[in-house]
């Protein structure tokens, strides 16, 4: 019985392109729809929500592909400005308050190669400043082009 253990140059490609990302994220709800905060703790997401469209769009028009934002509802959306992206394996949520989940159009890769992630959660983000708050972990496994 022979074991080939040569390396198979199809596989090493393909786990170089490989990435995970993990980005923490924190919303804050607001009455007045442009007055909502989303921190993240690498800088790299961008929100995506009813009244504040005008930010993400500004590094990428992504209205043809973005669900419609509904802040009392809870539907979202946020840009992870991460140059190149190939293709979007899975995203895992890990919500540490509030139910966040992946919304109708999940996660698509833009025309500019970055990374939107459509949310639909229970939060309420029309209400009163700060009275709603959700932190979130969205973990990512993706390729990107080299």
């Amino acid at each position: 019985m022979s074991n080939d253990l040569r390396p198979n140059p199809d596989v090493q490609n393909r786990m170089l392109k490989s990435q995970r990302l993990l980005v923490k994220v924190n919303i804050v709800s607001d009455a007045d729809p442009a007055s909502k905060t989303l921190n993240d703790d690498s800088s790299i997401a961008t929100l995506r929500c009813e009244g504040q469209t005008a930010k993400a769009d500004a590094k990428e028009d992504v209205s043809a592909v973005a669900t419609t934002a509904a802040d009392a509802t809870g539907i979202f959306s946020v840009l992870i400005d991460e140059a190149n992206v190939d293709q979007i394996y899975k995203v895992d949520l890990q919500s540490s308050s509030g139910t966040v989940a992946l919304g109708a159009a999940g996660a698509v890769v833009t025309a500019g190669k970055r990374m939107l992630i459509d949310l639909d959660s229970s939060l309420d983000l029309s209400t009163a400043a700060g009275a709603v708050e959700s932190e979130f972990t969205l973990v990512i496994d993706y390729s990107v082009s080299k």
